[in-house]
């Protein structure tokens, strides 16, 4: 038993040392001297995690608007909101109080970002969050009140906190009232929120502002948002940085790029569309190569790492299928996929993944967590291409 004990602490010392080594590989570098404010995660100096600040008003997960009611579908069980930007909306019918009338102002939360010709969704229930307090907004015959946030953390670090949000909720209440138009009210999440988000690993790296104003204000908003755990910004100029905006910018075109190629041959295609996206898997330039089945086995291994990042880092949603190289063993094929189920498991916008097809399509359905780089850079999708985007070239700073 005792020697059964010691193999146990051993194990579970050399995962933590694994980990202390691994995280000592992970940066998150945050900028806000750009036109736009930007996050990245870097893994062994591998982006593999990218976030930056939408332009205008568009709608993104989280905002607050005052919106105006433009019409009701009882059917559906939607209404029609117009929010800041002239961008229409998609508002659930409150089925537990009356109905707004059409031209009303309502208080609307985004709880998804629209894409494409996709209406964003909103709900009329805001949730607000600072550090650790939550409140709720909802709506009484057009007249706002709050409750506590039932689904946070039971202990309430102080007043002061609830003090702060009541505040908040009051001036929230008061700007809608008085929003002769649509307007966007309140931006919740920034960049660095949003790639702690969608990157809860991120939150044990090294992470770098190159403003000392922004780095305290995040390091003193520790333990809110997706933040399980205090977090810590250094302040740090670009100068300082091991690894430069340009360099980001650069690893940010190669991944926008269609044909993505893999270590030790073989490419992957991906294509973005309205509806779905399609990643396809081939040989490349080991086309040739003898022994078919284990080439295609080879590369398909090899594949998985490299879509689970693209998936993420691009913040690809929706219908996802990707072309595997055909492989006739079951065996095979089960492996692989495997591979990937577990590759996406750590994923928290929790995709369902399916099982590989005899043909070797897999299908995955992933969750919108605001919008993906094409939406963020105006790519068109039909020309994929990450070489000549304007919103790439803001990023540099005129560098």
């Amino acid at each position: 038993e005792a020697s059964a004990a010691a193999l146990r602490d051993g194990g579970t010392a050399r995962r933590t040392e694994l980990a202390n080594s691994r995280a000592l590989m992970l940066a998150v570098y945050c900028s806000v001297m750009t036109p736009r404010h930007w996050a990245a995660f870097l893994d062994h100096g591998k982006l593999v995690g990218y976030s930056v600040e939408p332009t205008g008003t568009v709608a993104r997960f989280g905002d607050v608007h005052a919106a105006v009611l433009r019409h009701i579908n009882k059917a559906t069980g939607f209404a029609t909101v117009m929010l800041a930007g002239d961008e229409s909306a998609l508002l659930d019918l409150p089925r537990d109080r009356r109905l707004p009338t059409i031209g009303a102002r309502l208080l609307v939360q985004v709880r998804r970002g629209g894409r494409g010709s996709k209406m964003a969704k909103v709900s009329d229930r805001i949730r607000l969050q600072d550090g650790t307090s939550g409140v709720d907004i909802f709506w009484v015959d057009g007249v706002g009140r709050t409750e506590p946030d039932l689904a946070g953390p039971a202990d309430v670090s102080g007043a002061d906190e609830r003090t702060l949000l009541a505040a908040r909720v009051g001036a929230l209440i008061a700007a809608a009232d008085a929003a002769a138009a649509p307007k966007l009210l309140l931006r919740q999440h920034d960049c660095l929120t949003d790639l702690l988000m969608r990157f809860p690993e991120a939150a044990s790296s090294t992470m770098r502002c190159d403003s000392r104003t922004m780095a305290e204000r995040w390091s003193e908003r520790s333990s809110s948002g997706p933040v399980a755990s205090p977090i810590q910004v250094d302040f740090e100029p670009e100068r300082d940085w091991r690894f430069r905006r340009t360099d980001i910018v650069d690893a940010l075109r190669d991944a926008l790029e269609p044909e993505q190629h893999l270590t030790g041959g073989g490419a992957l295609l991906v294509e973005p569309g309205e509806t779905l996206t399609a990643i396809d898997i081939n040989a490349g330039a080991r086309m040739h190569s003898s022994g078919e089945e284990r080439l295609a086995y080879q590369i398909n291994e090899a594949a998985v790492p490299e879509i689970v990042r693209l998936i993420r880092l691009l913040n690809l949603s929706g219908n996802i299928v990707i072309d595997f190289m055909g492989m006739r063993a079951s065996g095979r094929r089960r492996t692989i996929a495997g591979n990937l189920q577990a590759a996406m498991a750590i994923d928290p916008a929790e995709p369902w993944v399916g099982g590989m097809s005899p043909l070797g399509l897999f299908e995955i359905g992933r969750r919108h967590l605001g919008p993906d780089l094409y939406d963020a850079f105006s790519i068109d999708r039909a020309r994929a291409r990450g070489l000549e985007v304007e919103g790439l070239d803001a990023l540099t700073g005129g560098l």
